[in-house]
């Protein structure tokens, strides 16, 4: 049986104003070539697309967004692309191709956006390191009229001392996820916490938003659009606020950091663990290009289960793996079990394919689990 799809009524006067606000952002004028990566049925193709046509740009397609990123390098410079928006994991890929293979990128390549899921400071390392354009980290929703927040990042010092075992730049004891950044005009983001009040700053929270960026609700679903989309007891009556079922917290300077899901906490042994945590430790690996954490249930008891993927011609051993966490993290940061997979199963926008994952506990005979 598979999940209805929620199809989100955004209006005309949302999108406009979105495709405002980021053209001015991006610097885009009739001179720039953007790459049309996503395709037609996603909405970041709105966003690849509108922003470009409305200044003049052009739009620049892909037949194939699944190649690897060394074989998209050649078509980028050849269509003198200035501009791409990448799913996240694609561009994370990239970042550990280049730290492994130093060449030069593209030489018309003067922006990079990324989305669809959390990036993390030591591929930013990696690609500044390789002399790549500066990054914009982008967050948003469907309902939120796709992007709501951005982070602008650019090259600085490492994040941490060199580890003499990693070979792909900066240690990544100092690996954070990238921040969610600061609302875009017209974007009211809360950080509120069980009781619905503002939580303090660095105090973690669930995040809303509001605005003229929120859809209309989703078609043809009221009891889904009214558990959802609820009323703001910060505006006037009537607005409402969207409920993300993200983990934040706020800094002094405003700007939101990601903490993981709200549903993407689980106790392990007593300790409170983020799935976000185990995923950054099991990233740190220079042979991981792709990693997602899952608590899965097995004897009666929630056990963490990463799924990773290996960089192109490199093997990776599952044991071996939390061996190399278990040297650098917390006991109860350590996966109970670690499945290699030749790539994780994600959709055409870039977003991971949850069902598609494997059980990590088949029937059989009983295999070594970790405590």
């Amino acid at each position: 049986m598979t999940r209805r799809p929620s199809s989100a009524a955004v209006g005309h006067a949302g999108l406009a104003r979105q495709t405002g606000a980021l053209a001015a952002r991006y610097g885009l004028t009739a001179a720039d070539r953007v790459l049309q990566f996503a395709a037609p049925a996603f909405d970041v193709s709105l966003e690849e697309a509108l922003p470009t046509w409305c200044t003049g740009g052009t739009a620049v397609f892909v037949d194939d967004n699944l190649a690897p990123p060394a074989e998209l390098e050649p078509f980028l410079a050849r269509r003198h692309v200035t501009l791409v928006n990448l799913p996240t994991p694609y561009w994370s890929q990239w970042a550990k191709d280049l730290a492994r293979r130093p060449r030069p990128l593209p030489p018309a390549l003067r922006h990079v956006v990324i989305g669809s899921d959390a990036g993390r400071t030591a591929d930013l390392d990696r690609w500044y390191a390789a002399g790549g354009p500066p990054v914009t980290s982008a967050y948003g929703l469907t309902e939120s009229t796709i992007t709501a927040t951005c982070h602008e990042t650019r090259p600085g010092p490492p994040t941490g001392p060199a580890d003499p075992a990693d070979s792909t730049g900066p240690a990544h004891s100092a690996d954070e996820v990238i921040p969610l950044g600061l609302p875009l005009e017209g974007v009211r983001a809360y950080v509120l916490d069980g009781a619905m009040e503002p939580a303090a700053d660095d105090e973690a929270g669930e995040l809303y938003l509001a605005g003229p960026c929120l859809a209309r609700g989703y078609h043809g679903r009221p009891a889904l659009t009214a558990e959802r989309f609820v009323a703001d007891p910060f505006a006037a009556p009537g607005e409402r606020m969207y409920r993300t079922g993200d983990r934040v917290r706020r800094a002094p300077d405003g700007t939101l950091r990601f903490l993981g899901r709200t549903d993407d906490q689980v106790k392990i042994r007593g300790h409170r663990v983020e799935l976000k945590e185990v995923e950054t430790a099991v990233a740190a690996h220079p042979d991981v290009v792709d990693v997602v954490a899952r608590a899965v249930p097995h004897r009666g008891e929630p056990r963490v289960v990463a799924y990773v993927a290996a960089a192109p011609g490199r093997a990776l051993d599952g044991e071996a793996l939390r061996r190399y966490v278990a040297a650098r993290v917390p006991g109860h940061l350590v996966p109970a079990r670690t499945c290699v997979l030749p790539a994780l199963p994600r959709t055409p926008g870039g977003k991971l394919d949850a069902r598609a994952l494997p059980d990590p506990f088949p029937p059989g005979p009983a295999l070594p689990l970790a405590p």
